[in-house]
């Protein structure tokens, strides 16, 4: 591996696989503040569908959406029961 392994929570020099939560940090939520996480969940969902999906990513020069498409065919569903990696309490 070249550089050797990532930083644990260093999305900024993780490559491409975390590159999208920079990129979604830095435009769609930056100096937004929201109510509730429900807030945020239709917020983001509307931008993806009219902003982030239809740019051209930047090293594969393609549409985000048409490279979606593309792999979809291949996908697999997630099992049904997940292990949760994490709980939720107050702030």
């Amino acid at each position: 591996m070249v550089g050797g392994p990532a930083r644990v929570r260093d999305p900024n020099r993780k490559g491409s696989v975390e590159n999208a939560i920079v990129h979604t940090q830095a435009t769609a939520l930056k100096g937004r503040r929201f109510e509730t996480i429900n807030e945020q969940n239709d917020f983001l969902e509307h931008w993806e569908s009219s902003r982030a999906a239809k740019r051209i990513h930047g090293s594969a020069c393609r549409q985000v959406q048409a490279m979606f498409e593309a792999e979809r065919p291949h996908l697999q569903p997630f099992p049904l029961l997940s292990t949760p990696y994490f709980t939720e309490g107050p702030g």
